[in-house]
């Protein structure tokens, strides 16, 4: 098998292949509550209606699933047999006065991949998401942990620096910028990939952490805010190959360059989403041109009529092309100082890009940057507005067609021209080719901030690619996301049942523990006090050998009251002490009984970064890939499930008395510890590895009691 075949987007191209018309634990519906059905009523297509077939009694608990618009109801008898096909199944109505279409689930077939060994667990950690880390060893136990916690129960910790942003950074959403810190579930996020394009996804998690000191690198073109540990990518200065290296290690290149880090950052990407846009579904190219038109120049009056009063002729020729060529009759005439009035009708009222743009397709976007600029603009390079909203939608317009736009700000509040006193801020967005920055400065040496943040906190995303196209004062730039999970993410996509969870509440981990192996936990730290306290009891069951622990929710009918966790794994990921604000709580102080704590969950403090050059690949390549390599990834997919369940027949029973964890912690820790010891080929080895591990859990107790890096100053 090709090492690109490990590239993320071909598992998620074989994740596509695999489960194709699968159901799993994502689509669950409303919490994943299950309720009492008594009876449904079949129903049967008539024409183009729905009509009431007969009444069928069911007398059975069931879930609601939703998947592509579909929705279905799975008795829960089923739910061990997720993922599954629908075998046999009919369309129902839940009361008979609805008009939601179900379709009920009558013969399921459940689909998995089946284990199968061909290779020893080394050559298989060789060949699974094979990247080069700063630390071989790390990235072997990061592997291992991944495979380890899914073969049996563990519950541990995993700290690591930071990798985020600040709060007043923005993300890119369905419907414009956003400001990180004001993320609501349900968002989508653009993520870039490395082969320049972008497009929107669910985000896998979102991190919320308390920070203490970032570094701020700013100049014309740029502005970001990032943690020490934050993945940078950048394009090499000489041959054009992808960089990527952390903040930190970015500011020393900075310092030892005498005119300042010589990498190009990457300001634009081309945009692969291509949602269509229902609102304006009946606009022909000329109607949205015409549009264009209507937004820089004309105002509404009663009965959506529009009226636009224009002086330059080449306005005046252009506007009658495009009523034209819509077909939209109007009537003109002209007036004193050599304006033209043009009077028409139009079926849809706008006076600016509003969010409705924002879902529209290449082909769009490419009219409106062509249009916008002969209406608004200079005709070459720059767009002129006193609307925020259609500033922002412009830059994105133009940068989403691969060219760098920024918005330069122009307060004109209070100003006297002649009688006249401004009240407007004018935005002026700068269009060019040159899509990539960079801090090297021979004239005048950028200088590289150290800051805290604003409101205490850093904050970012996991998204399938690893990367972000973020904003920061009106300046774009692509940057990496948090990648503590890199292994549990593909393995993911090859099993679909485990999950990450931010701020859990106990509602959602009991949820979550019925319907998935394997919870990551992150954002315990941005948790209230009381929400500690509702969660802190059901961590401390979960990890005290318990095979089963009681739902909290009693109502009648509920089939969820008692949840076998014999085979669960609950992992915590969060960043160090040393990123903390200093007025803020670190995860060993968030919890009442942190004593308790302790002796459950070992924690282990992980260092270092991927450093592979990461292969620039679209969608439809990992596909072509997949095609090529299906069997052999499939090969590695059934030698994965294998070592999922068959962990205990591949033992060699080291002697592990050199482990310094002992009682409950390496109970907890055990199924990482089996991994290992499947993995070593000599008792040698395995003693050096639980040398390593003694040494990541001194580690972690150092770096708890280390005092935080205090003061604001400039990175010399």
């Amino acid at each position: 098998m090709k090492q690109i075949a490990s590239h993320y987007n071909c598992w998620r191209c074989f994740n596509r292949r695999v489960y194709r018309t699968t159901l799993n634990a994502e689509h669950i519906m409303k919490n994943g509550n299950e309720q009492f059905i008594e009876t449904v009523f079949k129903i049967k297509k008539e024409g183009h209606k729905y009509v009431v077939e007969e009444n069928v009694g069911i007398n059975t608990k069931c879930i609601l699933m939703e998947r592509r618009g579909v929705r279905y109801i799975l008795p829960v008898q089923y739910v061990s047999s997720l993922p599954i096909n629908v075998k046999e199944s009919f369309d129902c109505f839940l009361r008979k006065s609805d008009r939601t279409i179900y379709r009920f689930i009558v013969e399921p077939s459940s689909v998995r991949i089946s284990p199968e060994r061909t290779m020893g667990l080394k050559q298989l950690i060789k060949v699974f998401n094979p990247l080069e880390h700063t630390d071989e060893r790390t990235w072997i136990f990061l592997k291992l942990q991944a495979i380890g916690s899914k073969w049996k129960g563990g519950k541990y910790r995993l700290c690591s620096p930071p990798e985020c942003v600040d709060g007043d950074t923005e993300f890119l959403t369905q419907t414009g910028w956003k400001k990180i810190s004001e993320y609501e579930h349900g968002d989508s996020v653009m993520q870039y990939n490395l082969d320049r394009t972008a497009e929107l996804v669910k985000p896998f998690s979102y991190i919320k952490q308390p920070c203490g000191e970032m570094y701020h690198i700013k100049n014309k073109y740029l502005d970001q805010m990032l943690s020490s540990n934050h993945k940078v990518l950048y394009v090499k200065r000489y041959n054009s190959h992808l960089g990527l290296c952390t903040a930190k290690e970015l500011v020393e290149k900075h310092k030892k360059n005498i005119h300042g880090f010589e990498g190009l950052f990457i300001t634009s990407f081309k945009n692969r989403t291509s949602l269509s846009l229902n609102y304006h579904s009946n606009l022909n190219p000329f109607d949205l041109r015409l549009l264009c038109a209507i937004i820089a120049d004309g105002t509404y009056t009663k009965g959506n009529k529009v009226v636009m009063r224009l002086k330059k002729e080449r306005k005046k020729v252009r506007l009658r092309k495009l009523l034209e060529r819509t077909n939209t009759y109007h009537t003109e005439h002209d007036v004193a100082n050599g304006y033209t009035h043009f009077r028409f009708d139009v079926l849809w009222a706008k006076k600016e890009y509003s969010w409705h743009f924002w879902l529209m397709g290449i082909a769009e976007l490419k009219i409106i940057a062509n249009e916008c600029l002969y209406w608004d603009g200079d005709r070459k390079n720059r767009f002129f507005t006193t609307s925020k909203k259609s500033a922002d939608f412009i830059q994105y317009c133009f940068t989403s067609l691969g060219y760098k736009a920024s918005i330069q700000t122009i307060d004109r509040r209070g100003r006297k021209k002649g009688k006249y006193i401004t009240k407007s801020i004018d935005y002026v967005v700068h269009i060019t080719t040159k899509s990539r920055v960079s801090l090297h400065n021979p004239h005048n040496k950028n200088k590289i901030m150290k800051v805290k943040p604003k409101d205490g906190y850093q904050y970012c995303f996991n998204v399938p690619s690893g990367y972000l196209v973020l904003r920061r004062n009106n300046k774009i730039f692509i940057t990496g996301n948090s990648g503590k999970n890199a292994n549990d993410i593909i393995i993911h996509t090859i099993t679909n049942d485990n999950v990450t969870v931010s701020k859990p509440t106990l509602a959602k981990l009991e949820t979550l523990f019925y319907y998935y192996q394997k919870v990551i936990c992150n954002e315990i730290t941005s948790l209230t006090s009381a929400q500690v306290r509702e969660v802190e009891p059901f961590f401390l069951n979960v990890a005290d050998e318990s095979p089963v622990f009681h739902k909290h929710s009693m109502a009648q009918k509920k089939d969820m009251n008692e949840v076998d966790i014999s085979n669960s794994s609950l992992i915590f990921t969060y960043n160090d002490k040393a990123s903390l604000h200093l007025e803020a709580t670190f995860f060993d102080d968030v919890f009442a009984n942190m004593r308790a704590m302790d002796s459950r969950y070992p924690a282990l403090y992980i260092e270092g970064r991927i450093t592979s050059e990461l292969p620039k690949l679209s969608m439809v390549e990992a596909k072509q890939i997949v095609e090529e390599n299906f069997e052999e990834m499939k090969t590695l997919a059934k030698n994965l499930v294998y070592y999922f369940k068959n962990m205990n027949k591949e033992l060699h029973k080291y002697n592990r008395s050199k482990l310094m964890l002992k009682g409950r912690k390496r109970i907890n820790f055990e199924c990482v510890i089996d991994a290992i010891d499947v993995y070593c080929s000599s008792q040698d080895e395995f003693d050096e590895f639980m040398l390593w591990i003694n040494d990541r859990v001194k580690a972690y107790i150092t770096m708890v009691n280390e005092e935080p890096i205090k003061g604001e100053e400039e990175v010399k």
